[in-house]
């Protein structure tokens, strides 16, 4: 279940009864301030129809987290993904040495789970910096699934480079993995919007602290985001406040992208501009969750452990 850490961001809690959203003070700084709790934007614990989805968020462009949206929609029969899939939930686990045990088994199980399934293939993934940072420039390089997927365990459990290589699958079509569209369904949440095509659907699995610099998508894109496995930290900013990031030149191919590498340790005196930055909101996006990132928005990822994600791309 997602957890908010700073900033303010509207939550649809489809696990209960009640809802609760967590936010933060009025005052604004350039982390967002001390999380706090609050009742103020309570979101009913419903799901949105699609024209729902339309007319309160993609209409406005306003980010919206659905908590426990595989979980809902697995129980009311959208066969979202397969069980296979939804090894991250231990939920029924309360002691904190059995859910680590418990993890690292079914962390296994998944991992052998995708080697099994398109070992056979030969995918691009990306080759980043030794520490884990995905920043340009970034290398990308067709391997073996199953090679991949033995590098990244060695990754996991060392949380280091391996022969000085930090892979990552980041992502990659959902083409490319032949017969994985038959696991899962496209959220219709997008089915009530006129303007609205599925432009690209993309695969992600990584480890521990592997993190996207900060970012937008481009082409300008509305994207939901649906976490599998795993956690993911995010950071998120309005479009506005692009001018203070640094954004590479427009006539390279990574305008959509900062050049400040990362942003909790900002050279002050390089990228001055980056104090100024009002930051919206700090999550954890946990297995089951899904986020609705509208176009422009920027954001800055980071693995908190082993994740599989999913994404679909809106024109």
């Amino acid at each position: 279940m997602v957890q908010l850490l700073k900033g303010k961001v509207e939550i649809i809690d489809l696990g209960g009864a009640t809802p609760t959203i967590t936010t933060t003070s009025s005052e604004s700084s350039n982390d967002g301030g001390e999380g706090v709790s609050g009742d103020d934007d309570i979101i009913p614990s419903s799901m949105p129809s699609p024209q729902q989805f339309h007319d309160q968020y993609i209409k406005y462009r306003k980010p919206v987290i659905i908590k426990n949206y595989l979980k809902y929609a697995t129980h009311n029969d959208w066969k979202v993904v397969k069980q296979e899939w939804q090894l991250g939930i231990c939920e029924h686990l309360n002691d904190q040495d059995e859910i680590c045990l418990e993890m690292k088994k079914r962390e296994f199980e998944m991992t052998e789970y995708w080697k099994k399934r398109f070992g056979h293939l030969d995918v691009f993934i990306s080759e980043l910096r030794e520490n884990g940072l995905s920043h340009p420039p970034n290398y990308e390089r067709k391997m073996n699934f199953a090679n991949v997927i033995d590098h990244l365990r060695i990754q996991e459990e060392t949380k280091q480079a391996v022969n000085s290589k930090w892979l990552y699958v980041q992502q990659v079509p959902t083409s490319d993995l032949i017969g994985i569209t038959n696991d899962y369904s496209i959220p219709n949440l997008f089915d009530a919007s006129p303007y609205s095509i599925l432009g690209a659907n993309t695969f992600f699995l990584g480890t521990t602290n592997t993190r996207t610099t900060l970012h937008y998508d481009r082409p300008l894109v509305d994207n939901l985001f649906l976490q599998i496995y795993g956690e993911k930290i995010w950071k998120l900013y309005e479009p506005q406040e692009g001018v203070n990031f640094y954004s590479f030149g427009f006539d390279t191919k990574y305008s959509h992208v900062s050049q400040i590498p990362e942003i909790d340790q900002v050279d002050a005196e390089k990228f001055p501009l980056f104090q100024k930055a009002q930051l919206l909101c700090e999550f954890i996006l946990q297995p089951g969750d899904l986020v609705y990132l509208p176009k422009g928005y920027w954001h800055h990822v980071q693995h908190a452990s082993m994740s599989v994600s999913l994404n679909f791309w809106y024109y």
